[in-house]
């Protein structure tokens, strides 16, 4: 994790740090879209298959389905083919959607195949049911997604139809930075602008070796309470300590932030800490904790709600769970916390690390998933 956070007070989100710590000397890419990790391919005279992996977010009787992270190690997917589970004609396109007849439990199967037709393939249970008033399901509460993805996948906080602070689908193509956010503004690049680029669906931070951090961040946004909403995934397992994926509801300045920290660990468990940067350094009140009934496998969508609200005291809430399935009614974990520094208003953000020292020659990333994060709003406060 990048601990580089240099920033003027009074809030700005800083976005996505990449960072490879520890001593490897192995190139690694993060990609902001979900969270890979992938090993090295078999000898060159061999044809690699593909990895097939897919995130889901259900709306009503809608789902909407993206393999942009799937990848070949030695070549190209070509083509993407769906089926849906209900006995309808198969869908294609790397990106899809499908209408239900019924509300029910149905199994959407990915193949993806390379240029030279070895195929791969995953399945994902998706759950839908028909809107509660028999209407369209517009709940006001829908993604405004600036016309790059779905526009209606994502919830934003209770149907409260608040506007977004920041959202990024990364629609566009890229050199040499991020480019301009959706919402709120141009990506400012504090370090590592060759490594970074944003192709349709995907940004991504190449690092080649230990200490070439790659941070990007948008300015302009300075709340005292937000709701950041976003799905990841991980198209193959982590390894060593895992990855983390911080989300982050408050970004004042130097080494000033309210965080939480999500850990994929390689034994598909999920654990989640506060992460509270002040005083010049990081610290965990609470310690961390393993979200019981919460797992993941390579592929598997995760959503993460983080509520940052008020201040003296400060209240964090932080909900994770399988993108598609239903939310917890309430939130997993709740911390409370006056520090005085952080009694401020700051930005908000979303990054991803890699968690230590990983295998030599892992290459690794981090994707939110294109269309649905990362999103934050002003959020209602919590229940007392």
């Amino acid at each position: 994790m990048d601990r580089h956070d240099r920033g003027a007070a009074g809030g700005r989100l800083r976005g996505i740090t990449a960072h490879r710590p520890g001593s490897t000397t192995a190139a690694v890419d993060v990609q902001v879209s979900s969270v890979r990790a992938s090993v090295p391919g078999p000898a060159a005279d061999e044809n690699a298959p593909p990895a097939a992996a897919f995130a889901a977010v259900v709306s009503d009787l809608s789902v909407a389905v993206d393999a942009s992270a799937s990848g070949d190690p030695d070549g190209t997917v070509v083509g993407y083919g769906w089926n849906w589970g209900d006995g309808t004609p198969d869908g294609s396109g790397v990106t899809a959607t499908h209408d239900y007849a019924s509300g029910g439990t149905y199994t959407v199967t990915l193949t993806a195949t390379d240029e030279d037709g070895a195929p791969a393939t995953t399945s994902q249970t998706v759950t839908v049911a028909a809107p509660a008033d028999g209407g369209t399901g517009d709940d006001g509460g829908a993604v405004d997604d600036g016309g790059t993805g779905d526009g209606g996948a994502v919830d934003d906080g209770g149907g409260s139809g608040s506007p977004a602070l920041a959202q990024d689908a990364f629609g566009r193509t890229v050199s040499n930075g991020l480019g301009v956010a959706d919402v709120g503004g141009a990506w400012t690049v504090w370090q590592g602008a060759g490594r970074q680029s944003v192709t349709p669906g995907v940004a991504t931070f190449a690092l080649p070796g230990a200490g070439n951090n790659a941070v990007s961040y948008l300015g302009g946004v300075s709340q005292t309470s937000a709701e950041v909403v976003t799905t990841f995934s991980v198209s193959s397992m982590p390894t060593g300590a895992g990855t983390y994926v911080y989300v982050g509801g408050r970004f004042i300045g130097t080494l000033q932030a309210y965080r939480v920290r999500v850990r994929l660990l390689a034994d598909g468990r999920v654990a989640v800490a506060l992460s509270r940067y002040s005083g010049g350094g990081e610290s965990f009140p609470g310690g961390e904790v393993i979200l019981p009934g919460v797992t993941f496998e390579a592929g598997t969508p995760l959503t993460a709600r983080v509520l940052v609200t008020g201040t003296n005291p400060t209240q964090i809430a932080a909900t994770v769970w399988r993108a598609g399935e239903p939310e917890p009614a309430a939130p997993q974990r709740t911390w409370t916390d006056t520090t005085p520094e952080l009694q401020v208003p700051g930005g908000v953000e979303p990054d991803g690390a890699p968690a230590g020292e990983q295998h030599r020659r892992d290459r690794g990333a981090v994707h939110l998933v294109r269309g649905h994060g990362p999103r934050a709003v002003i959020p209602a406060p919590l229940p007392t």
